[in-house]
């Protein structure tokens, strides 16, 4: 997903809506911690089936990082 999609996605949404995580093949949300902009990701794959396709350093990459608990 890009950013545009992320903002396509948002549009109407009230901004009190509750931001949550799920996983594509599970029924599990949870409240998102931080969001943080990464100067130095390195994109490897954009497969999501990959489960390590972003590496948070070594790149030359920016990405938006959602951290959950």
């Amino acid at each position: 997903m890009t950013v545009a999609e992320l903002r396509k996605a948002l549009d109407g949404l009230s901004d009190d809506a509750p931001v949550c995580i799920a996983e594509l093949d599970e029924a599990f949300g949870t409240r998102i911690e931080s969001a943080e902009i990464v100067e130095k990701a390195r994109i490897r794959s954009d497969d999501a089936a990959d489960v390590e396709s972003v590496d948070l350093t070594g790149g030359s990459d920016r990405a938006l990082v959602l951290r959950y608990a």
